[in-house]
């Protein structure tokens, strides 16, 4: 053997290392997932070979293949609670407190979404002292991106890119005032109003108000929302809900920095 060729690797390493390699491409793609020719072109590798490999670590859990959108993302066996950067269940017990304040004050009933793909998911709920009965947003409730007030402002903090796609994936979901065109709208006035105000587009007689949990730029990490019918939400009462909103998501993004800042000095190898 020449001395200056590499031994080749043995096939079941080599299929180890592609695997591994894919792993990260669908990582590297982010929540909303990367299409199969993105993948296949990040690996330099056939289509055909690519969607094997895929279909395999789909079947382990591994990956995940979303239907509407034809995209994939990692699958739950990687992303379970334990391992997400903020878990679910972490983010219910820093939100909270907030909540309560925000219900207690207020009086309306307030809402702690969170983004799971193309859809907002409503993950905690707390009524004030004038609870809205119609059209309720219960725990674990999915609504797609864009509708209703918490979603809408998730929505709003994904790329434009991002936007178009989770669009066209719930297209038939969203018609009238959230058809595609009116909501592309709605995420440019969230973006510059820095809260997502629903008058009645969801449900008649009733107005939410939403506000995306952000660390920096990029994806929201949740958002927080108030509902109330529209007799309590009159537009000269926004101002004043936006800046309860305001400052509760800043005791949120405060609570988050400082869990990070825990974890990243307790990590392993961690200067002290």
């Amino acid at each position: 053997m020449n001395k200056q060729e590499a031994p080749a690797a043995p096939e079941g390493a080599q299929s180890i290392a592609r695997a591994g390699r894919l792993l990260r491409a669908v990582a590297e793609a982010g929540p909303l997932g990367g299409r199969l020719s993105a993948l296949a072109a990040a690996l330099d590798l056939p289509h055909p070979t690519v969607h094997r490999m895929l279909a395999a670590l789909c079947r382990v859990g591994a990956v995940d293949r979303h239907p509407r959108s034809n995209r994939y993302t990692l699958g739950r066996a990687l992303t379970a609670p334990a391992l997400r950067e903020v878990p679910v269940e972490t983010l219910q017990r820093i939100a909270r407190p907030a909540l309560i304040q925000l219900a207690s004050r207020g009086g309306d009933n307030v809402y702690l979404s969170v983004r799971d793909g193309y859809e907002a998911v409503c993950v905690d709920r707390l009524e004030g002292q004038f609870p809205i009965r119609y059209g309720p947003l219960d725990v674990g409730v999915r609504r797609p991106l864009g509708l209703g007030a918490a979603s809408l402002a998730i929505l709003a903090t994904l790329p434009d890119d991002a936007v178009d796609d989770a669009i066209r994936v719930n297209r038939r979901l969203l018609t009238g005032a959230h058809a595609p065109d009116p909501l592309r709208l709605l995420v440019e006035q969230t973006r510059r109003d820095g809260y997502a105000f629903d008058n009645g587009r969801q449900f008649k007689g009733g107005c939410g108000l939403g506000m995306a949990i952000t660390q920096g730029p990029g994806p929201a990490q949740g958002a927080i929302s108030i509902g109330a019918i529209a007799a309590r939400m009159p537009v000269e009462r926004v101002p004043e809900l936006a800046a309860a909103l305001r400052a509760a998501v800043f005791s949120i993004g405060e609570a988050l920095a400082a869990r990070r800042q825990l974890t990243q000095a307790s990590a392993p190898g961690a200067v002290p």
